[in-house]
């Protein structure tokens, strides 16, 4: 059977309709409630390297949390793992995680890969 992770807020629509995706595709899903089980660096860092990005492009700067953080003009790669680590509420959202890659699934092309 195929197996996926998803990052997921039970709030947001485009994580239901992420899970509703994977579920129809026939996938195993674990679900990771990261809103209420933070990443920890580590995890965060290998996160990033199945999604080939940077963490600068998965914060979510709408969010208040992120207001908090102040001056960001100078964060470098680690403050933003910290500040994820400490507001996971800025960690965007859907992210599916397979084996070997991983994705935001936002869209529904991003949904169409599966």
């Amino acid at each position: 059977m195929k197996t996926a992770t998803l990052y997921h807020n039970n709030r947001c629509g485009k994580s239901r309709a992420a899970l509703q995706a994977l579920q129809e595709k026939g996938y195993q899903v674990a679900i990771r409630y990261y809103l209420e089980q933070p990443l920890s660096q580590q995890e965060l860092v290998a996160l990033l390297k199945k999604l080939q990005l940077s963490v600068s492009a998965i914060i979510r700067i709408k969010e208040p949390s992120f207001k908090a953080l102040g001056d960001t003009s100078s964060y470098k790669e680690q403050d933003w793992i910290k500040a994820i680590v400490q507001y996971p509420i800025l960690l965007e959202r859907p992210i599916i995680e397979l084996a070997t890659k991983a994705w935001i699934a936002r869209s529904a092309a991003a949904l169409s890969v599966l």
